[in-house]
């Protein structure tokens, strides 16, 4: 799921091509080349679920968080 650029156990295998974007939380901007989250369009009672990778493992975790936050979002094409 991770890029062949910007991490260093990429491999992009799945086609996903996810970039370490890092995240926007009320204090500012972290885990910028650390993490890359996305928004789900599934909801959580007043959250949204997100999805991410990050730079130790080659797992794609889900979370909710509220929508205060700011993560990327990824545009499909039909």
């Amino acid at each position: 799921m991770k890029s062949t650029s910007g991490w260093t156990n990429g491999s992009n295998s799945s086609g996903f091509n996810g970039l370490a974007g890092g995240v926007r939380y009320s204090g500012g901007f972290d885990d910028n080349g650390i993490v890359g989250v996305w928004w789900s369009t599934s909801e959580s009672g007043s959250d949204s679920w997100t999805r991410g990778l990050d730079y130790i493992s080659d797992d794609f975790f889900r979370y909710d968080d509220d929508r205060d936050s700011g993560f990327s979002a990824r545009c499909v094409r039909d």
